[in-house]
């Protein structure tokens, strides 16, 4: 597996919003920086505010997205903005309230609002989009409102889709970028899931009643640790079976090796086993799943 470089800061800020009277923390920049004609830079940072209340909806959870086009690389021609953009969320998205609010934080009607869409960058659970086909209505930043009835966190929204992207947007109505890019003035930007480590191996080897994990990392960006899960059919579901998070030991120039023992099992039973690493953002990658068969035999297993 070839480690990438982690391509974004994650900035946690507790603010005073303007002109409304409640605090909020506020999670960005991401930085979207892969395009499907251009070479990877940063074109659009997303923000992830946790408490956006507005007077349009009374949903007791309220979240906004916010999407700043890079206009330092990204130059402004006319009829520039963004005109789609799409976002996974961890739940059901057909449970969301969502709107693109207007400067006012008013509903902007003309946007239309979709539920696991396709684009170039795979399906979106959350897409949003320019109702208009020329575009007329793009929006620079553009601002969407995501109400709910259960309490969430910008990790519910930092999620990638099947083809491992994060965020995806189209912009356009930019002016030539020069150095050789000439007549492009709309391309469509991704946010890739970021590869927290290299992961050497990761095994399981069954002994009576118990399943002893293992896995070794080459190296480890920004890791804050793993969790293990365990289901009894390989397409699951998997449940976490470790009490707290397993600290991460290795560093980006040196992996580490690790021991779980699972202790829960039954003989003669098969287990799965899926390991996810979490960085200290909060965005995880599941790695596996392995499997491993307890049973009594006529010899000393160490641990």
């Amino acid at each position: 597996m070839k480690t990438k470089s982690l391509l974004f800061t994650l900035a946690t800020l507790l603010i005073i919003c303007v002109g409304n009277s409640y605090a909020a923390n506020i999670y960005g920049p991401f930085w979207i920086n892969k395009c499907n004609v251009l070479p990877d830079a940063n074109y659009a940072s997303v923000y992830i505010n946790d408490d956006y209340p507005i007077a349009a909806s009374s949903d007791p959870y309220h979240y906004l997205v916010t999407v700043y086009p890079n206009e330092s690389i990204l130059v402004p021609g006319s009829n520039y903005g963004i005109q789609e953009f799409g976002l996974n969320y961890k739940g059901d998205p057909n449970g969301l309230n969502v709107f693109v609010l207007t400067a006012s934080d008013t509903v902007d009607a003309k946007w239309n609002i979709d539920v696991n869409a396709p684009s170039s960058f795979g399906p979106f659970g959350v897409f949003v989009y320019d109702g208009d086909t020329t575009g007329k209505n793009r929006r620079n930043p553009l601002r969407i409102y995501i109400g709910s009835n259960i309490p969430l966190t910008y990790t519910d929204f930092y999620v990638a889709n099947e083809d491992l992207y994060m965020f995806a947007c189209h912009i356009a109505g930019f002016l030539d970028m020069g150095g050789g890019v000439t007549e492009i003035t709309s391309a469509k930007f991704a946010l890739p899931i970021p590869t927290l480590i290299e992961l050497s191996s990761f095994t399981a080897t069954a002994s009576n009643g118990l399943v002893k994990l293992e896995w070794v990392t080459a190296s480890e960006v920004d890791n804050a640790g793993f969790n293990i899960y365990r289901a009894k059919a390989e397409n699951g579901p998997y449940e976490k079976i470790n009490d707290s998070l397993i600290a991460g030991a290795g560093s980006t120039t040196a992996g580490a090796a690790y021991v779980f023992i699972d202790e829960n099992v039954k003989n003669r039973k098969t287990y799965y086993y899926k390991l996810e690493d979490m960085d200290l953002n909060g965005a995880a990658t599941m790695h596996g799943p392995t499997s491993a068969t307890p049973r009594f035999i006529f010899r000393i297993f160490g641990r």
